[in-house]
């Protein structure tokens, strides 16, 4: 799930003493400057498709290299909406516009349920806007490739990007701002033990029962039963690896993926891309399942989830006692400041989970790897064979992605190369960076211990840091604080 992408569209339907509009234009005009404001990134997109297009059939030998410079610019494009919106709801008055503009007409001014999707919403407009002005760049690259397979429709092509981000993305916001309108409509029911015990149970039953959900979500397939399917199965036999079901999501040869959904055996699924499966050898694709597989083995998805439930309340509790101490100090006027008063706490969880959560994900990503190494090895030890297939899989997949694969060490790179680097990939590490792990594993095949070690010595400290943070925390100001973050 992109974490922070989520996290910035729930902090933007919070109910903040957002900026009026500026010189005075109101709430028409603050809807005027933010639609101008957001023709950058659409205008910005049309460029780019243009610029793209015109190249491949100017140049098609360069195909593979065009295809990566669009994948990095529109990323780039990407954070341009993100800060674009930022500006919209903080600079030009949109916030302020949805929160006092958007009411019920009577006399306590109550805002319209649901209103707060308003703020994120000229972000999302241009998310929408920029799948239909990329579809003739995606269904050129889909012409000029390898795919065998008929593309999708343009009305198609933008249902099939719909899919996953409601599901990931805005359900989770969308499930906030419900949570907000109780509040706002029925402030007593909602302060109530059953509600709050009910909101409670809600996250644990969610994480459990979305992957059962996620089937129908993204129309996914069984996979057929082929000598794939067989030899897979086989491996997860070898591996003792249960799960509910090998599934294929159709992305008409758009996309080269997989992924692991679920806890709960009876709940587990294993997802590949058609793409994915059409363009693996069979030992790279054995190498992608064992990675996968390595998800689960170690456990992954419920160490995060730990990680997560015990986080948001440590490093809430903490940036709030810090800026009660900073504010009682005198240094910031607190009366000025309490509206704003859940601004510090979410700028603290951003940089935590980018800096901390970012850098346990790489890590666990390793451990994935290696063990997509054994299990391409034939299950027993990591030898060069299948440390190769993992290496072979990862250029594939960067090459079907259009995705950077070079293998050039982070030390050989500028400041900003690096920099950049790491906000592109933040969470995985670049396909460049994990092959070159994977070289130095084929050379030093006696470090894959001491890895295993940090990596197990890693997860187990932060756990029993963030339990150490949150008994202090308990300890100099109650449960009070706490109780606030969750």
């Amino acid at each position: 799930m992109p974490i922070i992408l989520v996290l910035l569209l729930t902090a933007s339907c919070a109910r903040l003493p957002w900026p009026e509009p500026p010189f005075g234009v109101g709430g028409s005009g603050s809807l005027a400057l933010t639609a101008f404001a957001f023709l950058l990134p659409i205008g910005g997109a049309i460029v780019l498709s243009r610029w793209v297009a015109s190249s491949v059939r100017a140049e098609p030998s360069r195909r593979g290299e065009i295809a990566s410079q669009y994948s990095r610019y529109r990323r780039f494009l990407g954070y341009v909406n993100l800060v674009v919106a930022v500006l919209a709801v903080v600079g030009l008055g949109w916030g302020w516009t949805v929160w006092n503009r958007i009411i019920f007409p009577t006399d306590h001014r109550v805002v319209a349920p649901l209103a707060e999707l308003l703020v994120p919403a000229p972000y999302l407009f241009t998310v929408f806007t920029s799948w239909l002005v990329y579809y003739d760049v995606e269904r050129l690259f889909h012409s000029t490739g390898r795919s065998e397979s008929s593309f999708w429709s343009r009305t198609g092509y933008f249902f099939f990007n719909l899919r996953p981000f409601a599901f990931l993305v805005l359900l989770p916001v969308v499930l906030f701002a419900a949570q907000q309108t109780f509040v706002r409509l029925a402030p007593e029911a909602a302060e109530s033990w059953v509600a709050q015990l009910l909101g409670f149970a809600m996250v644990p039953l969610l994480f459990v029962f979305l992957p059962v959900l996620l089937r129908p979500a993204l129309g996914l397939k069984p996979m057929p039963d082929d000598p794939t399917r067989e030899r897979l199965e086989e491996l997860a036999r070898k591996m003792n690896f249960r799960y509910s079901n090998l599934l294929v999501w159709s992305t008409r040869g758009a996309m080269a993926n997989a992924m692991v959904v679920g806890v709960v055996p009876w709940a587990r699924y294993v997802v590949f891309t058609d793409r994915l499966i059409d363009a693996m050898a069979p030992d790279e694709l054995d190498a992608v399942f064992g990675h996968e597989v390595g998800h689960a083995k170690h456990w992954h998805i419920p160490y995060y989830a730990l990680f997560f439930m015990l986080s948001v309340p440590a490093v809430a509790a903490v940036v709030s006692v810090l800026f009660d101490q900073v504010a009682a100090s005198g240094f910031i006027d607190a009366k000025a400041w309490e509206p704003w008063v859940g601004l510090p706490p979410l700028a603290g969880l951003l940089a935590y989970i980018f800096l901390v959560f970012g850098y346990l994900s790489r890590k666990c990503e390793r451990q994935a790897d290696i063990y997509g190494c054994r299990v391409a090895s034939g299950g027993e030890r990591v030898d060069v064979n299948g440390i190769d297939a993992m290496m072979r899989a990862l250029t594939r997949v960067a090459d079907l992605n259009g995705m950077d694969a070079r293998t050039g060490t982070p030390e050989h790179q500028s400041v900003w190369k690096r920099l950049w680097a790491l906000f592109r990939s933040w969470q995985h590490g670049s396909i460049g960076e994990r092959v070159h792990f994977l070289a130095n594993l084929m050379e030093n095949p006696e470090i894959e211990r001491g890895i295993q070690w940090r990596v197990y010595l890693l997860r187990w400290g932060l756990l029993l840091g963030l339990i150490a943070v949150i008994a202090g925390v308990v300890a100099i100001t109650g449960w009070k604080e706490i109780a606030r973050a969750m």
